[in-house]
């Protein structure tokens, strides 16, 4: 009996952690040192990291329905009550990644775009797949890292890479919006 209720106080605690990290939205933020070298290309002109998907330039705080003609048509299309702001998180699914908006004052603005496959690349030709020295060779050494993720900032947007055996596994554009 003893073993069953510390087996559903643990499933408890897993599942409420669950719904913490789900609802987090990458609040762990730490700005890097400026030294010039933080990255090149799209990036730079905008004073944001920008993803670019049939020729529609796709920024974090960017209004979604600006974007939604140039984008398509979303394979899947999901929406829940948003853990931070009043209103409905979106999150569009399109081919090689995904896409959530944030609500804010009946406006849903880009929160992040997460990579799924590598049929997509960064501007600076970064995929699932890429090396680390191709990252720093796009991006620069003037990074964090944060929570096992390597993040360049500029303005405020984040870009983080996550690796494993030296190639890259996770690409996202998070909108910082503390």
């Amino acid at each position: 009996m003893k073993n069953i209720r510390i087996f559903s106080l643990i499933i408890a605690l897993v599942i409420m952690s669950s719904l913490f990290i789900a609802c987090d939205g990458g609040s762990d933020i730490t700005l890097p040192p400026e030294d010039g070298n933080t990255t090149a290309g799209v990036a730079a002109e905008n004073d944001a990291y920008v993803f670019v998907y049939n020729n529609t330039e796709v920024a974090p705080h960017a209004k979604m329905a600006e974007l939604i003609n140039g984008l398509g048509d979303p394979t899947t299309y999901e929406e829940s009550e948003s853990c931070y702001y009043q209103g409905l998180d979106k999150d569009y699914t399109y081919p090689g990644f995904k896409l959530r908006t944030y609500p804010m004052d009946g406006v849903d603005y880009v929160l992040n775009v997460c990579f799924v496959d590598d049929s997509v690349s960064t501007p600076e030709g970064i995929m699932l797949g890429s090396t680390r020295d191709e990252v720093i060779a796009a991006y620069g050494t003037s990074f964090t890292e944060q929570n096992g993720s390597t993040v360049y900032t500029i303005g405020k947007t984040e870009l983080r890479f996550r690796f494993s055996d030296n190639g890259v596994t996770a690409i996202e554009y998070w909108a910082i919006t503390d």
